[in-house]
């Protein structure tokens, strides 16, 4: 195997190891950079969230129980959970591929319920109380690959006043929802939690594609470059050794010892042919002399 096909092939094995690590690096980076904008986003949809939910909690619920009847229960004006939920509808209205769920063990609306992979981080936040939050990748059936992010809900007293006994509930909650399930809550234990949903599967499509069309255009242009490469190294190396090494093989044997070696250039080749031209002059000498 001559030079040129070697030097052609490690070339093109360093090139495509190098292309490699810069694919597989701009689709890391891209995947990281979406990662952290969509903790962003989902950090933004949180806080808003609970700033609308303290401000039920908190305003307008007590107000609504101090002049509603005792047994009378609006979900819209005196269930935070509720009222969130319905700005979040409102909200996905203008950003369908983000979704807000308030997911709970037990909870009054049945929609509220939640899935395995939720069930599993309530649990999961059950059994370590100083955990406050958890983000991370879900795949779901109707969604492909997520990034969630996910706070608990404890159960305050306040909360028993509609969560307690179904007994004590306003009598309107109870007829809407029934009295099976969201009930017999304890405070502080948790039951519930906030999830941020925040789609991820275009993501990861982009993040591939533009990998490929990097190690794709790469490769074209690398391939030029090889190509622009093999031939210059043909013409300026490769070429002129195959001629010396043809003129070095008549001088060898006795062969054109009176045609001049003419060579122009100052690198190694040049001195190679000077070197070998002088041998040339040696040997016709030689053979004179003889």
């Amino acid at each position: 195997m001559g030079i040129g096909r070697r030097f052609g092939i490690l070339l093109g094995a360093i090139s495509f190891l190098v292309l490699t690590v810069i694919s597989i690096a701009t689709y890391w980076m891209g995947v990281n950079n979406a990662k952290m904008a969509a903790e962003e986003k989902g950090e933004l949809i949180f806080l808003y969230q609970l700033a609308s939910l303290d401000y039920f909690m908190q305003k307008q619920i007590p107000l609504a129980m101090e002049l509603l009847e005792k047994d009378r229960f609006y979900p819209e004006l005196m269930s935070g959970f509720a009222a969130s939920r319905l700005i979040h509808e409102n909200f996905k209205t203008y950003m369908p591929a983000y979704e807000i769920k308030y997911a709970s063990l037990n909870p009054l609306r049945k929609e509220n319920a939640a899935n395995p992979e939720e069930t599993r981080i309530i649990q999961e936040f059950k059994a370590q109380p100083n955990l406050k939050q958890q983000k991370g990748f879900l795949t779901l059936d109707n969604r492909g690959r997520v990034y969630f992010l996910a706070r608990p809900i404890a159960v305050k007293a306040d909360c028993l006043k509609c969560h307690g006994s179904p007994v004590d509930a306003p009598k309107d909650q109870v007829a809407i929802y029934g009295s099976t399930h969201g009930y017999n809550w304890q405070v502080n234990d948790v039951l519930s939690m906030f999830i941020v949903y925040i789609p991820f599967e275009q993501v990861l499509i982009d993040a591939r594609y533009n990998a490929f069309r990097i190690f794709g255009l790469g490769a074209a242009i690398l391939l030029v470059a090889i190509l622009i490469i093999s031939l210059t190294l043909n013409k300026t190396i490769i070429r002129p050794i195959v001629e010396l090494s043809k003129r070095a093989e008549e001088i060898s044997i006795g062969e054109k010892l009176d045609e001049k070696i003419v060579y122009s250039g100052k690198d190694e080749i040049s001195e190679l042919a000077k070197s070998i031209n002088r041998l040339r002059i040696s040997i016709n000498k030689m053979q004179k002399m003889l």
